[in-house]
């Protein structure tokens, strides 16, 4: 099979190499489209995506450029040139899935993203089966392996946030610009493309609450400490039946949980359905080889003609209003809350009483703190 490359960075190169050292797979790696024209230092290297797009040889396409553009313009237009696209970007394709699946089942070609979420983990591939098979009725998941990295070394070694957030830059977890991560915005789109997949829907994200670590301070770490809890970041999908659920916030989570044992940058898919019970996904959440090797899992699902083709049956609705907890809450704007804090447990620091996302989010429409710092108490 002739394959081409779009984007030469950290995984794009993982999947060259990958490609090379294993001549076994029959894949040619015919082109290379780099960013520009300076960087084309070998024979199959491009800065122009045309090139790729008009040779009918290359049966597949496989993006690792990130971001929304102009990755989705090449993924749509080489799906409308009857290639198949691998891709890892979870952020353009949690946008843009009804259009790409659909383009894809249009043309006849595949649209596979086992890499978008989990890094290495078999997450994607795994979820597609069990859904073809029976109901599921939840996902939750630490889905980031950059938050969980920042918070781990804050519970388990000491750090600051700042402190652990600037060895996860150093270490190549996190970007220069953290935002995505530490907001909660890859946990999202995570979230998103795995509810898209267990349900057959197209879940918008920006339907989707998304509450990040940014503003994570001391007075939460006090607070976790006194209650033998942790902090993690996860993104939920809850079935009720008629309605799904989806939110991203970070937990307080029990100290003998599952989740209080995922350190450093792994991550932890936890699924529940109907005759499996529970099942645990574990690994690196992120880096060259475990994400690089997921898209070549998926080349190799293409070449066993193995089929991938989860058209949505429809748009996703976002039942926030089916979904409660206790929620930990701290801001120097409490006025909002007020109906539904139940006690106050520190300086500007409350708890609620249980109450559901879509009371949450009307009460933080109408909060006025940019640092509020909001969390869900598991099993409380």
């Amino acid at each position: 099979m002739n394959v081409a490359l779009l984007g030469y960075g950290v995984v794009g190169k993982g999947v060259a190499n990958l490609i090379e050292k294993h001549p076994e797979y029959g894949v040619h790696l015919t082109r290379i489209l780099v960013h520009r024209k300076e960087q084309a230092v070998s024979v199959n290297m491009t800065d122009d995506i045309n090139e790729i797009l008009n040779d009918s040889s290359i049966e597949a396409v496989m993006e690792c450029i990130g971001g929304d553009e102009p990755a989705h313009t090449y993924c749509l237009n080489a799906i409308q040139k009857g290639k198949h696209v691998i891709t890892a970007n979870k952020k353009m394709l949690s946008v843009h899935y009804d259009e790409l699946a659909r383009c894809a089942y249009e043309n006849h070609v595949s649209l596979r993203f086992s890499a978008s979420c989990g890094g290495g983990i078999p997450w994607i591939r795994n979820l597609e089966e069990i859904a073809k098979k029976e109901t599921i009725y939840s996902v939750e998941g630490i889905m980031n392996g950059t938050s969980n990295y920042i918070l781990d070394k804050i519970f388990r070694k000491g750090r600051t946030f700042e402190e652990a957030l600037r060895e996860a830059q150093e270490l190549g977890y996190a970007e220069k610009d953290p935002s995505d991560d530490i907001d909660g915005i890859d946990t999202r789109a995570k979230t998103v493309l795995s509810a898209n997949i267990a349900f057959q829907k197209a879940f918008d994200p920006n339907d989707v609450l998304a509450l990040g670590i940014r503003y994570f301070s001391n007075e939460e770490y006090k607070y976790c400490i006194n209650n033998r809890r942790v902090c993690v970041l996860k993104g939920i999908i809850q079935n009720h039946g008629e309605k799904v659920s989806l939110a991203v916030l970070p937990f307080f989570e029990e100290m003998h949980s599952l989740f209080a044992s995922v350190h450093e940058n792994y991550n932890c898919f936890l699924l529940n359905s109907e005759t499996r019970k529970q099942l645990a996904f574990i690994g690196e959440g992120a880096g060259r080889y475990p994400t690089a090797s997921n898209m070549i899992d998926d080349l190799l699902s293409l070449l066993r003609n193995e089929e991938f083709r989860y058209l949505p049956s429809g748009k996703g609705s976002n039942a926030e209003e089916a979904l409660s907890y206790r929620f930990y809450i701290r801001s120097k704007d409490n006025k909002a809350f007020e109906s539904l804090i139940e006690k106050e447990v520190g300086e500007d620091t409350y708890i609620t009483r249980a109450a559901s996302l879509k009371k949450l989010r009307e009460a933080l429409e109408r909060n006025n703190d940019k640092e509020i710092f909001i969390a869900g108490i598991s099993h409380d």
